[in-house]
C-alpha cells in the first residue's frame, strides 16, 4: 500500500511516532484524521513522492504510534503536544522547514503548529476543517447530529471506551457512517486492525483535549492569524457550497492563497484523489 516507503519509529520528547517516508524533493508532511492512520494517504503518497520527499505519520494515540497518558489537564493530547511530535519527527529526518497537509485531526494539529512554530511550515494545505474555536462557538443542531462523536468521545474516562470496545472495532468503524466506497478493503482492514482498545483510549484522550485544553488555547489565540501560505479544500457533501469556509478562514488566516469546495464528503483525498492531487501539485510546486 505504501510501496517504496521506509517505515521507522521516531522517539520524540513526548511519544514514539510511527513514520513512513519516501521520494525525493522538498519535504512534505502528511497528517491523517480520526480514527485512522497514515494509510489515509495511500492514494496520495506514492504520487506525491514523484516530486517531494513525503513523510506520513500516525499521530500520537493513533495507529501504531505510542499512546501516552493524557494527564489530568489532558495536555498530553493537546494539539500543541501533537504538533511538537511532528516538528521533532521532521527534525530527526533532517528537515527544519517543510510543507504540510492535514485532514481532520491532522489539520487541527497543523493549525496549532502554524501558531506555535510559524517558522517551520513553508506552505500549508488543510482538508475539510474549520478552526476548533469556531466549531465549538458556532454549534448548530445539524452539526451536533453529524459530529456527535465530538461530545461522545470527550466524555470522562472510561465511558466512551467501554461502549466502543463492547461492540468491537469492525462494527464501530463500519457502522458509524461516512466511509467512502472508494476505500479499498485492504485499507479498511488495516484501520480495523489498528483500532485496538489502546487506540480507542488514545482517540478519546484526543477528543477530551479538544473540548478542554485545546479550546482554551485556541480561545487565547482566537485573534491571532496564521501567516503561512494556505490552501483550504472542503467537501460540499452533496449540497451547494456556502460562504462559511471562505468567511471563517479569512478571519483565522492572513495568507489564504486558495479556498475551494469539492463535490465530496469528508474524506476528500480518498473520494476525489485526482482532483485533490491536482490542487496539491499546483499549490505546493508553484
Amino acid at each position: 500500500m505504501m510501496e517504496g516507503f521506509t517505515r521507522v519509529e521516531i522517539k520524540t520528547s513526548g511519544a514514539r511516532i510511527v513514520t513512513v517516508h519516501g521520494g525525493k524533493g522538498p519535504p512534505l508532511l502528511l497528517m491523517h484524521g480520526n480514527p485512522f492512520t497514515h494509510l489515509s494517504w495511500h492514494k496520495f503518497a506514492p504520487r506525491l513522492a514523484q516530486e517531494f520527499t513525503v513523510v506520513a505519520t500516525d499521530l500520537r494515540g493513533y495507529g501504531d504510534s505510542e499512546k501516552p497518558p493524557g494527564g489530568d489537564d489532558h495536555s498530553g493530547y493537546s494539539f500543541r503536544a501533537m504538533a511538537q511530535d511532528q516538528v521533532e519527527v521532521m527534525a530527526a529526518l533532517g528537515f527544519s522547514r517543510f510543507m504540510a497537509a492535514g485532514h481532520d485531526r491532522g489539520a487541527r494539529v497543523l493549525h496549532r503548529m502554524c501558531l506555535d512554530h510559524p517558522e517551520r511550515v513553508m506552505k500549508l494545505c488543510l482538508l475539510d476543517m474549520l478552526p476548533t474555536y469556531h466549531v465549538w462557538t458556532n454549534t448548530t443542531r445539524e452539526w451536533a447530529l453529524g459530529a456527535w462523536h465530538w461530545a461522545f468521545l470527550a466524555q470522562p474516562e472510561p465511558f466512551a471506551q467501554t461502549m466502543i470496545n463492547a461492540v468491537g472495532p469492525e462494527w464501530f468503524l463500519t457502522s458509524r457512517g461516512g466511509n467512502p466506497p472508494q476505500r479499498p478493503k485492504i485499507v479498511m482492514d488495516e484501520f480495523i486492525r489498528s483500532f485496538t482498545p489502546k487506540t480507542v483510549s488514545g482517540a478519546c484522550r484526543d477528543y477530551r483535549a479538544g473540548a478542554t485544553i485545546n479550546f482554551e488555547m485556541d480561545a487565547a489565540d482566537k485573534d491571532k492569524q496564521i501567516t503561512t501560505p494556505l490552501l483550504v479544500l472542503w467537501g460540499t457533501r452533496g449540497a451547494p457550497p456556502t460562504d462559511e469556509y471562505p468567511t471563517v478562514w479569512r478571519k483565522f488566516a492572513r495568507n489564504l492563497v486558495t479556498i475551494e469546495p469539492l463535490a465530496t464528503g469528508h474524506y476528500i483525498q480518498e473520494e476525489m484523489p485526482e482532483q485533490c492531487l491536482d490542487r496539491f501539485f499546483r499549490f505546493f510546486v508553484a
